[in-house]
């Protein structure tokens, strides 16, 4: 830590981490189609093309259906550290024992366990009779060590290409929680698969995972990609994984809590080309009964006895803890239902439940990929096929739900042989937008649901040729499963180590920065490197980079910003903060850009240290210095005591655990400074009680390091806080002080030699290296893995410098500037439309695409035979009177500008029909409409979303839509939410000058759990 006058913050993290309307319904002009086939976040679902279905059973008894292609899949499972934190359930293990009992009997499966090395838990094998044995194999993930991704991708890679059945679809599916930070490149690996054509799967839990990474190990190998914001949303990843994998169609959904004494029922029909079909109940199963229901209402009765559990041969149940399967071989068709019931429940239950088929008729969707900037246009396609044959009379549309909630959707254009294309514009918003893809096709219908990002940050599509990029060296921090009790233990005094010869550095080193301004008290952490800055005048935060050497200022505030530390897993950053009059400590997230308070208490906080979300600092609020710890996630608060504050608790420091693992302090309470440590929860106990001074120390892990004046200078000292052992490092009658540890590296600044310097020790064999010899003075070292930085004089001012122990460089530093985005740039306005046909037969039903600049908020669509439309975005109209018509779209904004772009529009009579007395827009009256609309879904749980699509024939004008609540809507395509359950008639009226005409359906909205049925 740094002292006060001055102070220097040493920290030391490192492990992975967790923290923290209606819409007009268009037809548009075919964009071109990804190859990019990306994939969705949580609670949505995804499918392939692959024409393939699955079959599950206990004790490999299942049968499969004919066609099945079978595949072999391997599960690259991290096992690192921060799991603990991440996945406190074991939920991944649940989704793995998920998978495995999703496989069919001939599928191969392999287990691949990876923290800082890859372990095969399981070979590839044939899951039949293997079950049992996968999933003890899974069983053995544990949560210790580093993250080494590249190693679990290549020993999953070896596994299929050693053991691979030819035939076999072949995939990974690899789930981290945080950022490769030791062993194999991922980027070596990633050609392996790119050159087999195998996909890997990536699912990034917690936002602290290389998002970056995840997705283009996805984008590169033909994958999709994943984000589970917590670990409970894994089971039903890697349920649409294994659907995905399969080639299965998710037909059905329903996601929510149910509640004592309530039973939530669904229905779904399953249609004649379904083959198999797959019930899968998500969420706990010791509160609920999950039941399936033939179409003539039977409900499919369980029987321990039968190899297949159920009393039917063609139906396979297993369940666990977490799940529940319901497989179904050769379906009758008609409307099968699932219930979820809690009717014996002592608690309310959140969960979800999907039904997936394997048929011949089969949806496959994609998107252009997996993010966007403002404005840029959305690409999305569709293929459908009845086997091997593209099917070009479905009706298919991409309903968006964008991040504030509200819906548009867009009709896909067909492009031939089963294909589809759209193109969504709307992207104005940042988050996450979600894509509903459904296909009819006569009484068949099949579901996608597909999700992308809009943000400001740049956006960059992997190339065909990896780069390999520096590969952070991130503090080893092998923490114990579980972090002991604080012990009292002996306190004599060590011996020291046997003093061993200086040697010179063999590394390499690096001059960060060379203002002319002062950059002081620097802290690294992972590949990040923070200091405080005063090249403006006052002290600010400033962030180096080393994976591409951008180095960011991060406050600008003209207040003081000092003392920074950093968690390179994380990213967080934290510092004291002057701006409200009192040291405060704030922090800064990247995924926010912003900076905010840690805590709001009164007095002073100061000398902050992070690991992970976990922040640390000493605070006066009580009247003396007391070490307080928080959670950054969800909210800091004020944070809560260490220890027992008997007496003067200063310059703190918090390894891997936060509130639940070490924190470390000096401490005053026996008259001198003592150094305890803490793991809150489970008391408090001294590292080292002497009657000289011990200060300043340092943790990683379960090591701690400190200085210590019992031989009359400062020395260095280190303890174990699991075995309580204590080593003397240093016996140099000058003076060693502030220290820092990484793994078995321990830094000071040391100054034997008349100034100080920075030298390093070895605890694996020994060896001390005189880091630098310059005549200036070095000081505060920091250190995290292969790399040390310090704050250095030799040029007159304080600069920062880096030593590379191994004698590899990072990338030099490029200034970026202040971290705040710019101002966006808002362009002229400008439109333009085009239409996918502009003659043909009568009806004729152009499709007018749209593009469009400067922000409009108006739009004015005149099709050029008296009608009009408002509708923002693409639309699709159809002329049914021969003529030539002049269609026009004229859009405004806010300052009050216009721009109007045409498209002519030629409409022949009907073939043999003769063109007469038609002269421009003159045409003859228009006969009355028919109307016809369709509704999707009609039956579902309220809070319901129902998509209405006008499928009237003839000339409109106007339209009306009456949804049986007393609301209304005049758009000519609509979404609308019924949050009461009942059945609604819903009436369509549409009309011209030559009349009107309606259509009816009813819409079916079920009791949501805990509510009282409503209107009937």
């Amino acid at each position: 830590m740094k002292p006060e006058l001055p102070i220097v913050i040493l920290i030391f993290a490192c492990i992975l981490s967790l923290l923290v309307g209606n819409a007009a319904a268009s037809v548009i002009s075919g964009g071109d189609q990804s190859s990019t086939d990306v994939s969705v976040s949580t609670n949505t679902s995804v499918t392939t093309s692959t024409d393939v279905a699955v079959s599950t059973g206990t004790a490999g008894t299942a049968a499969s259906a004919e066609g099945v292609r079978a595949v072999d899949v391997a599960l690259a499972i991290d096992s690192s550290a921060s799991m603990r934190n991440t996945d406190p359930d074991d939920l991944r293990i649940d989704a793995a024992r998920l998978f495995v009992d999703l496989a069919a009997d001939n599928d191969q499966l392999a287990i691949v366990d990876f923290d800082h090395e890859a372990t095969l838990l399981e070979p590839l094998s044939l899951v039949g009779d293997n079950r049992t044995a996968l999933k003890s194999a899974i069983d053995r993930v544990d949560s210790s060590g580093e993250t080494n991704i590249g190693g679990g991708m290549l020993a999953a890679f070896d596994q299929l290409a050693e053991r691979g059945v030819p035939g076999h679809g072949k995939a990974t599916v690899l789930l981290t929680d945080g950022v490769h930070n030791t062993g194999t490149d991922p980027a070596e690996v990633i050609p392996l698969y790119v050159e087999q054509g195998w996909p890997v799967y990536t699912v990034a839990l917690t936002d602290f995972a290389d998002e970056a990474l995840m997705k283009e190990i996805a984008a590169r190998t033909g994958g999709r990609y994943y984000s589970a914001p917590t670990s409970s949303a894994l089971l039903d990843i890697y349920n649409r994984i294994k659907q995905t994998i399969k080639g299965q169609d998710q037909v059905a959904r329903s996601v929510g809590t149910v509640q004592v004494n309530q039973t939530v029922q669904n229905t779904v029909n399953i249609d004649t080309s379904v083959q198999v079909v797959e019930f899968t109940y998500i969420g706990p199963t010791t509160e609920v009964n999950y039941y399936i229901f033939y179409p003539n209402g039977t409900r499919v009765e369980l029987d321990p006895a039968s190899p297949s559990g159920t009393e039917s041969p063609d139906i396979t149940y297993v369940s666990a803890d977490t799940y529940e399967i319901y497989q179904v071989n050769n379906p009758a068709p008609g409307d099968w239902s699932y219930a979820v019931d809690a009717s014996e429940a002592n608690v309310s239950v959140d969960y979800s439940s999907t039904v997936a088929v394997s048929a011949t008729v089969n949806l496959s969707a994609s998107i252009g990929a997996f993010d966007y900037a403002p404005g840029d246009p959305v690409t999305v396609t569709a293929n459908i096929r009845n086997e091997t044959t593209g099917i070009d009379n479905a009706t298919v549309n991409a309903t968006f739900t964008l991040p504030d909630g509200a819906n548009e959707t867009v009709l896909l254009n067909a492009a031939g042989n089963g294909t589809y294309t759209g193109v969504f514009t709307n992207t104005s918003q940042l988050g996450t937008y979600q894509v509903q893809m459904q296909a009819e096709v006569d009484e068949i219908v099949r579901q996608e649901v597909l999700e992308f990002e809009v943000t400001e940050a740049p956006v960059t599509t992997p190339t065909a040729t990896p780069t390999p990029t520096l590969t952070p060296n991130v503090t080893p921090n092998a923490t114990p499963t579980v972090t002991p009790t604080p012990t009292l233990t002996p306190n004599v005094t060590p011996t020291p180590e046997p003093t061993q010869p200086v040697q010179q550095p063999s590394g390499a080193f690096m001059q960060v920065t060379d203002d002319p301004a002062d950059q002081m008290y620097p802290d690294i952490s992972g590949d990040l490197v923070v200091w405080q800055d005063n090249r403006d005048g006052n002290w600010d935060i400033f962030r180096y980079n080393l994976s591409d050497g951008a180095v960011t200022q991060i406050t600008t505030d003209p207040a003081n910003q000092e003392n920074p530390a950093v968690s390179g897993i994380s990213r967080l950053i934290v510092w004291e903060d002057d701006r409200s009059g009192d040291e405060d400590i704030f922090w800064y997230s990247p995924f926010s850009g912003e900076a905010s308070p840690v805590t709001t208490a009164p007095g002073e906080q100061r000398n902050p240290s992070i690991a992970f979300q976990y922040v640390c600092w000493q605070d006066n609020q009580s009247g003396t210095w007391t070490t307080y710890v928080a959670d950054l996630s969800p909210q800091p608060g004020n944070g809560t005591p260490a220890g027992m504050p008997v007496g003067s608790q200063e310059n703190p420091g918090i390894a891997f655990g936060g509130p639940d693992g070490p924190t470390v302090w000096q401490d005053d309470r026996n008259g001198s400074w003592d150094i305890y440590w803490s793991n809150l929860g489970n008391g408090e106990m001294p590292v080292c009680i002497d009657a000289a001074d011990q200060q300043f120390p340092a943790i990683d892990g379960l090591s701690v390091v400190w200085q210590d004046n019992r031989n009359g200078g400062w020395d260095i000292y280190a303890a174990d806080l699991e075995t309580g052992n204590r080593t003397q490092v240093t016996d140099d009658p000058s003076d060693q002080m502030y220290p820092d540890i990484s793994g078995d590296s321990i830094v000071w600044q040391d100054n034997r030699d008349g100034n100080w310097d920075i030298f390093l020790y070895d605890r694996t064999d020994g060896t001390v290296t005189r880091v630098t010899d310059d005549p200036g003075d070095q000081m505060y070292p920091s250190i995290s893995g292969n790399y040390i930085v310090w704050q250095d004089d030799r040029d007159g001012n304080w600069d920062i410098f880096l030593y590379a122990i191994d004698g590899i460089l990072p990338a030099p530093p490029v200034e970026a500037g202040p971290a705040e985005m710019p101002a966006p740039v808002v362009p002229p306005l400008a439109v333009s439309i085009s239409a996918n046909s502009t003659s043909g037969t009568v009806p004729l039903t152009v499709a007018f695409n749209v593009t469009v600049a400067g922000d409009p908020t108006t739009w004015n669509w005149m099709f050029g035979d008296g009608t009009s439309a408002t509708v923002e975005g693409p639309v699709a109209y159809t002329y049914t009177t021969p003529g030539t018509y002049t269609a026009a779209l004229t859009v405004s904004n806010a300052t009050g500008a216009e721009a109007t772009d045409t498209e002519t529009i030629t409409a022949l009579p009907p073939d043999g029909a003769v063109m007469e007395n038609i002269t421009g827009n003159e045409t003859p009256g228009p006969e009355a409409p028919d109307a016809a609309f369709s509704a999707e879904p009609m039956i579902g749980v309220a809070p319901l979303n129902v998509t209405f699509l006008d499928r009237s024939t003839g000339s409109i004008d106007d339209w009306r839509w009456e949804f049986g609540d007393g609301n209304v809507s005049f758009s000519p395509n609509t979404t609308y939410t019924y949050t009461e359950a009942g059945n609604y008639t819903v009436t369509l009226m549409v009309g011209n000058a030559a009349g009107s005409d309606t259509a009816n359906e009813t819409v079916q909205v079920l009791q949501e759990a805990g509510q009282d049925q409503g209107r009937t």
